[in-house]
Parts: C-alpha cells; sequence; structure tokens
C-alpha cells in the first residue's frame, strides 16, 4: 500500500499539476521591465509633441566685428585749391580762432579734418598772409565757405586766377551788406514793436527771480535752526510768485513776436538793396566779372 501511494506522487508531479506557475508579478524580466518603461516614456513624450503648438525659434547668424561707421563723409578732393566765398572764421590747427577772413582768399589745402557734427575743415596754407606779418600756414577753414578746384592754382591761368579771387571778394562784401542791413532793420522793426518795452522788463524781473532763489537756497544750506526756516519759508514764497512771473513773460514774449511776424521779414528786400550805395558797388563789380568765371562758379544753395 506504501508503494502504491509512492507511485501516485510521483505520476502526481510529473504530471504537472503541481507545476511552478509564474507570478504575474514576475512574469516579465528586470530588462524587459525597464525597456517597456523607456518606451512608455517616449509615447508620452510624442504624443506631447503632437498636441503642442510648434514654435520655431530664429536662431541667430554668427555675428561679425562691428566696422566703424561715419554718419558724414566728404566726398571731395582731399588735395587741392580753392577760393573763400565769403567772410569766414579760420583756425590754428588746435583750433583756436584768429578772427575772420575777408572772401576772395586764395588758399591750397593738402588734408580734411572731421569737425563737429556735419562740418569739415581744410588744412589750408595761403598764397598772401591772412594778416600783416603771420604766417601762410597751416589753419583750419570750414570746406563749405569755399570753392573747390583740382590741381594746383599754378596750373591755371594767372589771369582766371585773379578774376575769380575779385568775383568772390565782390560776392562776399555783397553778401555781407545784404546781411548788415537786414540786421539794422531787425533792430528798427523791434524799436517799432509795441510790445518790445514789456518783453524786455518782464523777462528781466523773471530772470532777477531766478538769480534771487539761487542766493536763498545757497544761503539756506548754510544755515540752522529757525534761520534756516525762516529761509525756506523765503523760498518756498519766492517759487510760488516765480510761477506768476514766467507766465507774463512767456505772456510777453508771444505778444512780441506775433507783432514781428505779422509786420515784417528779416529779408532786406531788393527795391531796399537797390537804394543803398554800398551794396550797389559791390553788386556791379560782382555782375562785371560774372560772365567771364560764370563756368567756373559753383552751383548756388538752395
Amino acid at each position: 500500500m506504501k508503494n502504491v501511494f509512492l507511485v501516485f506522487l510521483v505520476c502526481f508531479f510529473t504530471t504537472g499539476a503541481f507545476a511552478a506557475r509564474p507570478s504575474s508579478r514576475n512574469f516579465r524580466s528586470l530588462a524587459d521591465r525597464k525597456a517597456e518603461g523607456q518606451r512608455v516614456e517616449q509615447e508620452k513624450v510624442e504624443a506631447h509633441e503632437e498636441t503642442s503648438p510648434q514654435v520655431e525659434v530664429e536662431r541667430p547668424e554668427p555675428s561679425e566685428p562691428a566696422e566703424p561707421l561715419e554718419k558724414y563723409v566728404y566726398t571731395g578732393p582731399k588735395k587741392g585749391w580753392g577760393i573763400l566765398m565769403e567772410q569766414a572764421p579760420y583756425y590754428t590747427p588746435q583750433g583756436k580762432n584768429l578772427g575772420k577772413l575777408t572772401s576772395g582768399c586764395v588758399f591750397t589745402y593738402d588734408g580734411v579734418r572731421h569737425g563737429s557734427g556735419d562740418r569739415f575743415l581744410f588744412v589750408v596754407t595761403f598764397r598772401e598772409p591772412p594778416s600783416p606779418g603771420a604766417p601762410l600756414g597751416p589753419y583750419l577753414l570750414d570746406c563749405d565757405r569755399a570753392a573747390i578746384y583740382g590741381g594746383s592754382p599754378d596750373d591755371a591761368s594767372p589771369a582766371l586766377v585773379a578774376r575769380l579771387s575779385a568775383y568772390y571778394a565782390a560776392h562776399g562784401a555783397a553778401e555781407a551788406r545784404r546781411a548788415e542791413l537786414a540786421a539794422k532793420r531787425m533792430v528798427s522793426q523791434r524799436d517799432r514793436n509795441p510790445y518790445y518795452r514789456d518783453a524786455k522788463e518782464s523777462r528781466r524781473r523773471y530772470n532777477e527771480s531766478i538769480d534771487e532763489a539761487a542766493r536763498l537756497e545757497k544761503e539756506m544750506n548754510r544755515s540752522q535752526g529757525q534761520r534756516r526756516l525762516a529761509l525756506l519759508d523765503e523760498l518756498r514764497d519766492l517759487k510760488y510768485r516765480q510761477q506768476g512771473l514766467k507766465a507774463k513773460m512767456d505772456k510777453d514774449t508771444r505778444a512780441y513776436l506775433a507783432w514781428r511776424d505779422a509786420n515784417a521779414g528779416q529779408m532786406v528786400g531788393e527795391e531796399e538793396l537797390q537804394r543803398d550805395a554800398i551794396y550797389c558797388e559791390y553788386d556791379r563789380k560782382r555782375r562785371e566779372l560774372e560772365p567771364s568765371v560764370k563756368r567756373l562758379l559753383p552751383p548756388k544753395r538752395k
């Protein structure tokens, strides 16, 4: 009986009735589970990218070293000669103002310097001393005050250079006389303006209040205690009164300017110029010389 029972057990186990069943938790190996997790995460990322709006990012181009940029460039010849067309100041190479030159001065230049803003300056040498005993150069001269020619004045006919110089001397003198008459007219117009005295007085009073405020503030900063408080009150009162002074000054100035603009311009009319003997003499010389040098004159300014 015992042997039969043993045979039964052997048969039972060999048929698989008690074969070990794999657990659902251990069905896959660790490597399989790791690979599955990476796959799931990748699917999540891809699903997010499909549903998210795509933004294109503009990548900057590789930067290059910036080159210096000049707003104004002198495009004329760097060397040549010229004649001064109107009265103009001239300077030492260090920039010191040496006064004004009359028109008609002949010079050569061998360089151009960039001044302030859009100004350019010639490095010049004059054919004749700009003042008694002065050296011929070098000096600095505004480019826009001169007529410029290439080469050298020695290459041109001496008679032609002399005519050009005489023409510009007469031209510059005539225009200087025009400006002088315009300045006189402005003074006469100012004196006839019925609002001039009020505008001048109100401006004087306002400027005095500014000086007084500065004095009070300076003294207050040096004071202490009751004196400082008293000066502070005085300064506040002055600041309040200044508002009225400025309002009156602005009102009087507007009235002055309105009358000036309505009654006369700053330019001198041709009829007035033709009545001036000094201007007429310079203008006559200019007109006489113009036909012989007209082809060499620069375009007139607009």
